[in-house]
């Protein structure tokens, strides 16, 4: 964070966490949601769609699978893997 200035406190309000929560989301210790990831980049002035490509090249790029991810449709929360 300190190199796009703004401190986890400043992030975590913009995020609408606490700087806990924060903490532990970058440290992937907390699910991030979309929303949440959108609010990230905007502030960070980062293309969000850019940067979840470049995580899936990363992944691909050493040969591992997708973990499986989480998605809400209309509220019901179900599971899916990407490959």
């Amino acid at each position: 964070m300190a190199r796009f200035s703004i401190s986890q406190t400043e992030m975590a309000e913009e995020v609408g966490v606490n700087q806990s929560q924060l903490s532990k989301m970058i440290r992937g210790l907390r699910q991030i949601t979309i929303d949440q990831l959108e609010i990230m980049c905007e502030v960070l002035d980062i293309d969000s769609g850019k940067l979840v490509a470049a995580a899936d090249y990363a992944v691909a790029d050493r040969g591992e699978r997708p973990v499986v991810m989480h998605y809400v449709i209309d509220g019901v929360r179900g599971e899916g893997t990407r490959f």
